[in-house]
């Protein structure tokens, strides 16, 4: 999957809040002589590019229509402009290159090695304990993007991969409990034992993941480290290919099994995750491993009651449970100069994404949860906490009790254990082995009797010669 669409899949945004901006575009600065209103009023003009701007028909546009005038009255010395430019990996490279990177804008956990090693952000530490950031977000988060003690972004989004369960299909094989929540499955045999059920029950396929661009590495990635499997590894400073082992093998094989041996997987099992979420939401599909902030998304696009989709923790496999956890992060350009970049943290902080519990971010809170209520989306699941402040942990959760509409029941497991055994992407190459893992995943799928370990030797071969031999 292209680095842009992975967490969004067709609609992505989910990942990103809807009220952070992802760049802004490296402006000019001048001195000013004053006027106007507002805390801005004295202060030199900046000019700056807020890109990943939302299209007009998107619909989180006319909140932040609705931010930028705010900041407009509140920061009158600040110009902004919008764009719709996001990230990636084919437009960025030759904007970084030139020089011409947006003063703010995001890219994924998976590039935060490769940002750091090639320079392309700038040290914002004294901003971000300026602001209150660096020790508000989640510290496991913000680890990913801090070297030898500076920090070069800031984490603006974060989810680990759980088990996403169609409420109906579950009541109809007779797996819920008195009070119609499912009876989860906790490792990866009983995921099997359950979508037999469900299958023999309903006719409906009981588990599929996605196989096409880049999603079936990227959930793959849960089932094959809970069996052991080793990705990739550092020896003597060079990087190995260390997956065509007994461990991915096997977990491979459990992929072929719920095919082939127990007729589990959709008859077509070559898909985009766009079609497992529709056939989550039509009931077809009983269950699929997907990040925690998708449900809002399958509910909008194929109007399925908020009450039959639920969420648990990634199962266990035999060495076991490891859930990914993925995000965003939103970086600086590293010739953004301080004003710039205070500048753009200030657009961050009237557009919500901010550490302290200001009248925006309280107004927001409201806005967002009482809006998505009144359409009949879900709000009450908390989900994987970006934000570690009590004060604003506490504030947030209280507006979210006031609008929850959902018995927590269906999401109760996930929300208490979503952290457990969490572990970060890949460190080298990650999209690139997700997009190998693709065609080894269609393999299994499409042929009974194929030889896994050829594929899995053959594959690491490939990938150790592309990538990690030149890899640092």
């Amino acid at each position: 999957m292209k680095l842009h669409k992975r967490i969004a899949a067709g609609a992505l945004a989910a990942l990103m809040m809807a009220a952070v901006a992802s760049g802004c575009q490296s402006g000019t600065t001048t001195q000013s002589s004053g006027g106007g209103s507002g805390d801005g009023a004295s202060e030199e003009k900046v000019a700056i590019t807020v890109s990943g701007w939302p299209k007009k028909t998107d619909t989180n546009y006319a909140t932040q229509q609705a931010y930028l005038e705010t900041f407009k009255k509140k920061y009158p010395n600040i110009e902004i402009t919008t764009d719709e430019w996001s990230y990636d990996a084919n437009s960025f490279l030759p904007k970084a290159a030139s020089g011409q990177l947006p003063t703010v804008w995001f890219t994924w956990f998976t590039e935060a090695n490769k940002i750091m090693d090639s320079n392309y952000a700038k040290d914002i530490t004294a901003l971000a304990k300026k602001y209150g950031y660096a020790d508000a977000i989640n510290p496991a988060m913000m680890k990913l993007i801090t070297r030898d003690g500076k920090i070069y972004g800031l984490p603006n989004g974060g989810y680990s991969i759980g088990l996403l369960c169609n409420v109906n299909l579950f009541k109809q094989a007779g797996l819920v409990d008195a009070n119609g929540v499912p009876k989860f499955p906790t490792t990866w045999d009983e995921v099997a034992t359950t979508a037999q059920t469900i299958k023999q029950k309903t006719g409906k396929a009981g588990f599929a993941i996605p196989t096409e661009s880049n999603c079936g590495g990227w959930m793959f990635m849960n089932i094959a480290w809970s069996y052991g499997t080793v990705f990739e590894t550092k020896e003597d400073g060079k990087w190995k290919a260390t997956f065509n082992s007994p461990e991915c093998e096997a977990a491979l094989k459990y992929l072929s099994d719920l095919k082939y041996k127990y007729n589990v997987v959709p008859e077509n099992a070559l898909l985009l995750r766009d079609d497992t979420l529709k056939m989550i939401g039509t009931d077809q599909l009983a269950m699929t491993v997907e990040a925690n902030d998708m449900f809002n998304n399958i509910i909008n696009t194929t109007k399925i009651s908020k009450d039959a989709l639920a969420m648990t923790t990634v199962p266990a496999g035999p060495k076991g449970k490891t859930p990914l956890m993925g995000g965003a992060f939103i970086c600086f350009a590293p010739n953004a100069t301080d004003a710039q970049v205070e500048a753009g943290i200030k657009w961050l902080q009237v557009a919500s994404f901010s550490p302290d519990v200001t009248d925006e971010v309280k107004q927001a809170w409201e806005t967002s949860y009482k809006g998505d209520s009144e359409k009949g989306l879900i709000v009450g699941p908390k989900g994987f906490a970006l934000w570690t402040n009590k004060e604003r942990v506490d504030a947030e959760n209280a507006v979210k009790e006031k609008y929850k509409n959902v018995n927590m029941d269906l999401w109760k497991t996930y929300d208490e254990h979503c952290t457990e055994g969490v572990k970060v992407e890949e460190p080298v190459n990650a999209q690139e082995l997700y997009k190998a893992f693709d065609s080894i995943i269609q393999n299994v799928f499409t042929d009974k009797n194929v030889n896994i370990k050829q594929v899995l030797d053959d594959a690491a071969k490939s990938f150790q010669s592309d990538y990690l031999d030149s890899a640092q």
